[in-house]
């Protein structure tokens, strides 16, 4: 009854278009070949292994993998995914991280867990795109769903916070729930990796609760 339509021009897909159409999928940047091997953003000059912000800025999290660079359609694709009610969009993004990071997210996770959204931005928005997403790659690449943070501590919004300011924004407002991820690898799903301050405030908290890797995935990054 609902047939699938692509995340960009909202055009029901053909039967052999299993994310974007072909006309579309033509105007995206998808992330292969030379990549950060920490935070995975496409990098222009060949013969590096890791982009100069991660060699400046060490994280704590393992690596993280994007599906798609921030630019063209995927900006406006994002933005309706997060604030337009478009969840039906996960099940494309879903299928293109699978394509995309199969092996790569078997050997990296035995649990896929979004970045959780605050309860007053959840009341207000009626749902979490990071939650949404992280279902559909676990439905996509049989790995177990877990939502096991929590966000516990109000945060501010962070577009335009600088990285100092965004790691002291997110001190201390994550939580483990109540579960043994001891020796877990744990995968984190979000929309948009900005500096891997997100994933680091996580990630810091599930290392302390004995997890043993912790890595991320996300629909793009962002400039």
């Amino acid at each position: 009854m609902f047939p699938p339509r692509c995340p960009s021009c909202d055009q029901l897909l053909a039967p052999d278009e299993k994310s974007f159409c072909k006309s579309c999928e033509k105007l995206i940047t998808k992330v292969r070949g030379n990549y950060c091997m920490i935070c995975g953003r496409l990098m222009k000059k060949s013969g590096k292994l890791v982009c100069p912000d991660c060699e400046k800025f060490p994280h704590i999290f393992s690596e993280g993998r994007s599906l798609y660079e921030y630019e063209g359609p995927i900006r406006e694709t994002v933005y309706r995914f997060k604030y337009k009610g478009r969840k039906s969009y996960a099940d494309a993004f879903a299928y293109d991280a699978v394509e995309l990071w199969d092996e790569w997210i078997k050997a990296s996770a035995d649990l896929v867990v979004p970045v959780p959204m605050n309860a007053k931005k959840l009341k207000k928005r009626g749902y979490d795109q990071a939650d949404v997403l992280a279902r559909a790659i676990a439905c996509e690449s049989g790995i177990p769903y877990l939502h096991l943070l929590d966000r516990v501590r109000k945060t501010v919004p962070m577009k335009t916070l600088s990285r100092a300011e965004r790691q002291n924004n997110l001190k201390n407002a994550f939580q483990v729930r109540d579960f043994d991820v001891k020796l877990k690898r744990v995968l984190l799903v979000d929309d948009i990796y900005t500096t891997g301050s997100t994933l680091d405030a996580c990630a810091k908290a599930l290392l302390e609760r004995g997890a043993a890797e912790v890595s991320g995935i996300y629909i793009s990054i962002g400039g």
